[in-house]
């Protein structure tokens, strides 16, 4: 990995307070993120499982939509943790995909967009491939209308 230089890593000292989460069960598209447990106790939800968590321990996730974490402090005390972030490039240009499994929800987050996207908007790859070329746009309900763009097919299937 090269030198992280000034802008692609963050760093935060956060208080968990108990019962509650450090953030979401989240992952993300561009960003590793490792957590350093400084003081208290917790559960670490990693994926499909939970671990507790302690002074000491060190956890790493790497980008990518299939690692999701969330920590929590539910073990009577609260957490204090080390919180770092590396971006794969620079924080200020990134644009950033966060999955949460549990709202069933895609956040867009990065230089000049962000967005809340329900799951259930999206389309599969087979829908994509299939509209992309046609003269058709999507309108914020999920419908279909026509384009005025040049160069498109104008058909569209039932």
């Amino acid at each position: 990995m090269p030198l992280l230089g000034p802008g692609r890593a963050f760093f935060r000292v956060r208080v968990v307070e108990k019962d509650e989460s450090a953030a979401r069960f989240h992952s993300h598209s561009h960003v590793d993120e490792y957590y350093l447990i400084l003081s208290g106790m917790g559960t670490l939800r990693y994926n499909g499982s939970e671990t507790e968590v302690k002074v000491g321990d060190l956890i790493g996730k790497p980008a990518g939509p299939e690692v999701a974490t969330q920590l929590i402090a539910d073990r009577g005390e609260r957490l204090r943790i080390l919180d770092m972030e590396i971006w794969h490039d620079r924080a200020q240009v990134s644009k950033d995909i966060i999955v949460n499994p549990d709202f069933k929800e895609l956040l867009l987050s990065g230089s000049g967009w962000g967005a809340i996207v329900p799951e259930e908007s999206l389309i599969t790859p087979e829908e994509f491939f299939r509209h992309y070329d046609q003269g058709y746009k999507r309108t914020r309900d999920g419908g279909w209308v026509p384009s005025k763009n040049r160069g498109h097919k104008r058909t569209r299937e039932k």
